[in-house]
């Protein structure tokens, strides 16, 4: 008699993969078992949290060189100016410092029959040296429910402000001929009203810096916000090289057509 060994077959694994982004998922599972186990289906969904992550933090990364509107201005850019971009902070800014000089050092100092040299060395030896910049915040653009929320909140509290000479009962101190929509000008004549007038500053104070600021510009993706300006006109009576006046109105002119019209 003839035995025949029969050895029972075990059913060949079979690798399932998929792929999730970058990653090559790999599960073994019985040839014709289409059935995950709950350990299975937990993997699968601590790699597709996990996945969602990694990929929402891409998009987080998102900076104003993909605004195709910020790119363009860099582009247009001065040649004698750079740009810098750090911490939500854009700032640009002359690469070279230019020497100013203040109107009154420039009275006592200055000599109409110099040369082009000699005028250099004075203003190098009286004046002062600077970069001339105009610095921005930047974040994400505002929508135009953001826009209509500040717009509302700044009303709320501009109504409060306009409100507490009453609530002082201080009105009647304001002098009008000297006080203007910027300087406000109160003359109290008794201890406690000079105590009212220090309350309402100061809460006037606290109020005002509760004020929403609003975009300056807006670009494609992006809003900005006016930080600080660094300028050569105004304050300076003479300035080296003079170029740089144009310099600076024309950087100004290049977010013009890009500005929040109030």
């Amino acid at each position: 008699m003839t035995y025949l060994n029969h050895q029972k077959k075990l059913p060949v694994p079979i690798e399932k993969c998929f792929i999730l982004g970058n990653w090559k998922i790999s599960i073994l599972s019985k040839k014709g078992n289409y059935f995950c186990s709950w350990l299975q289906s937990l993997l699968i969904l601590v790699l597709f949290s996990f996945y969602s992550q990694l990929f929402s933090k891409e998009i987080a990364k998102e900076t104003l060189e993909t605004d195709p509107v910020f790119l363009e201005i860099k582009s247009k850019l001065d040649p004698n100016w750079k740009v810098k971009i750090k911490n939500n902070i854009l700032t640009l800014e002359r690469k070279n410092p230019v020497f100013v000089m203040p109107y009154s050092k420039s009275q006592d100092n200055n000599n109409y029959s110099e040369t082009e040299k000699s005028r250099l060395i004075r203003i190098k030896k009286y004046g002062m040296k600077m970069k001339p910049n105009i610095v921005y915040r930047y974040q994400k653009r505002w929508t135009v429910n953001e826009s209509i929320q500040a717009e509302i909140v700044k009303e709320e509290i501009e109504s409060k402000i306009k409100s507490l000479p009453d609530k002082y009962k201080i009105r009647h101190l304001l002098d009008n001929e000297i006080s203007n929509k910027d300087i406000e000008i109160f003359i109290p004549k008794t201890k406690l009203e000079k105590s009212k007038v220090k309350e309402y500053f100061n809460e006037k104070t606290k109020l005002e810096k509760k004020i929403p600021k609003s975009p300056d510009y807006h670009l494609s993706k992006f809003s900005l916000f006016v930080i600080s300006k660094k300028d050569v006109s105004g304050d300076y009576s003479e300035v080296y090289p003079e170029s740089v006046l144009g310099e600076f109105i024309q950087v100004e002119k290049l977010l013009y057509k890009y500005k929040v019209k109030e």
